[in-house]
Order: structure tokens, then C-alpha cells, then sequence
């Protein structure tokens, strides 16, 4: 995973250069490799879990923080750009809990990029 960050890395260091913030750099940098790995590793075991993609939902960047909020953390709660709520009316169905939510998503082929 490490190997799939340096190119990001790059590209975030030239724009740090370019607004004058390489000071800055260091320290964020290595919140967002480290955010990158996790988040990477959830996504792919949740991918796997995934029989078909039927659906493709293109969102914003997780919202990470100490929390780890992201869509295919079972750990956090849902994310503000898809509510459990929205899949519930979308298949006029109760859902329990993230779990089961996350489980939902797979079952029905929703892939989250």
C-alpha cells in the first residue's frame, strides 16, 4: 500500500511547494499516508465482499479524523454523504445498524470510489 501513496505523496508535496507551506508537510503528510493505508486496506477487504458491481456512487473524501469516519469503517457511524436512512427508503427497508447497512451495500453490488 505504501508503494501506492508515493505518487500521491509527490503531487502533495508539490502543492504544499507551490503555496509556500513545505514547513507544513511534514506533519500533515504523515497524517494522510497513514489515513491513505487504512483507508485503502478497508476499502479493498470490503471489495472483496462484493459478488458484482451493479452500482458505482462516486463521493467525497472520507471524513477520516480521529473518529476514522468512512462509509466501509462498521466502527463509525454512517457517513454525512449517505445516510442509512437513504438506502432504507431506496429499498423501503429497515436497517439495523452500519453492519448490516455495509452488508446491504455489498449484497445489492454498491461499489463507494
Amino acid at each position: 500500500m505504501e508503494l501506492a501513496y508515493k505518487e500521491n505523496k509527490q503531487v502533495i508535496e508539490s502543492f504544499y511547494d507551490s503555496l509556500g507551506l513545505s514547513y507544513e508537510f511534514i506533519k500533515d503528510n504523515n497524517y494522510l499516508e497513514s489515513a491513505f493505508v487504512e483507508i485503502n486496506k478497508i476499502w479493498i477487504e470490503n471489495f472483496k465482499n462484493i459478488h458484482k458491481v451493479k452500482y458505482l456512487l462516486i463521493a467525497e473524501a472520507p471524513l477520516w479524523r480521529h473518529n476514522r469516519k468512512y462509509i466501509y469503517n462498521p466502527n463509525a457511524n454512517n457517513s454525512q454523504f449517505f445516510f442509512r436512512s437513504d438506502l432504507e427508503t431506496i429499498l423501503n427497508i429497515k436497517i439495523k445498524d452500519k453492519v448490516e447497512f455495509i452488508e446491504i451495500c455489498n449484497d445489492i453490488g454498491l461499489l463507494v470510489v
